[in-house]
């Protein structure tokens, strides 16, 4: 079964209660990834924007545009007994390879009237965490993480929002973490519907290449490939997006999910999957075929 964690309050207080439930977990990830040590640092400003790691890049993008997340790690950090800086070198690093590798073709179908599952094939085995967020201010959700990360990989909001972002080609040995990653987080806390998310997220600082793909409890999907600097807007074509991943594969998947079914049938079919449901406000897992399924809701 996967782990499921919950956290609560300010951008710091979720972080911290994160990384004391995963200090191990958090711990054994940087010994694997071969990241030194580093001293915690005092907490001001002015360090945590500076040096080889937090100066520079994604951590800095991280801290300058994107302040909730960057409480989150520092309070991550404190959690596990590291510091922001180890944390942010392997989630920079970590994730820009297999951390997102297993995410590679997100499948956006028609499910029953007014209803929308997004299906993610190719979900392999990982340290993977389910989490609850209930931030002070915006909306819960539940989401699938990695115990390290501040930010999530998929996640369905309290009002029917389900937000995943996955590579647009498989990552190159040594690829740095996409920064749409970033966006996931943010839109599952502030947004009610697609629209909402893809005015924002069309607006903020992303790179790398990957797809975001955002559904609403109303059946509506979209998604924007972002390939360095270049955004392209995608939309459902007869209740379908398909985007990320072997293209070769594309008309199979989009003619087995033209015909109508049910979330619940799609997660229960769904072996190596994850299912997020905006209608239900569920997350569906079954990451081998055989095991049983398991569902989170986000109350």
């Amino acid at each position: 079964m996967l782990p499921l964690i919950e956290v609560a309050g300010d951008p710091r207080a979720m972080g911290r209660a994160q990384g004391e439930a995963c200090r191990e977990d958090i711990a054994r990830a940087l010994s694997a990834a071969g990241i030194a040590r580093r001293e915690r640092l005092p907490s001001s400003l002015r360090p945590f924007i500076s040096g080889p790691v937090l100066g520079r890049g994604m951590a800095l993008q991280i801290v300058r545009h994107y302040p909730h997340l960057s409480e989150r790690i520092q309070g991550l950090a404190r959690g596990a007994g590291q510091s922001a800086a180890s944390l942010m070198e392997l989630f920079v690093g970590a994730a820009g390879g297999a951390g997102v590798e297993p995410l590679v073709e997100p499948v956006a179908g028609a499910g029953r009237d007014g209803d929308t599952a997004l299906l993610l094939r190719g979900v392999a085995t990982a340290d993977w965490i389910v989490r609850r967020s209930k931030p002070e201010v915006g909306f819960p959700s539940v989401e699938l993480s990695l115990p390290w990360m501040a930010t999530s990989l998929a996640g369905v909001n309290e009002r029917g929002v389900a937000v995943l972002v996955a590579p647009s080609r498989a990552p190159e040995p040594g690829a740095r973490a996409p920064s749409v990653l970033l966006l996931v987080q943010e839109c599952l806390q502030r947004f009610h519907d697609v629209p909402g998310c893809l005015d924002w997220c069309s607006k903020r600082p992303a790179s790398g290449a990957a797809s975001i793909v955002v559904a609403d409890a109303s059946g509506e999907v979209a998604a924007i490939e972002v390939d360095g600097d270049v955004r392209r807007p995608l939309e459902a074509e007869r209740g379908v997006l398909l985007t990320g991943g072997a293209a070769s594969s594309h008309p199979e998947l989009r003619k087995s999910l033209e015909s109508p079914a049910s979330t619940e049938a799609l997660a229960v079919e769904a072996g190596g999957r994850l299912v997020l449901s905006p209608h239900e406000r569920k997350l569906w897992v079954a990451f081998d075929p055989g095991l049983k399924v398991e569902s989170f809701s986000v109350s």
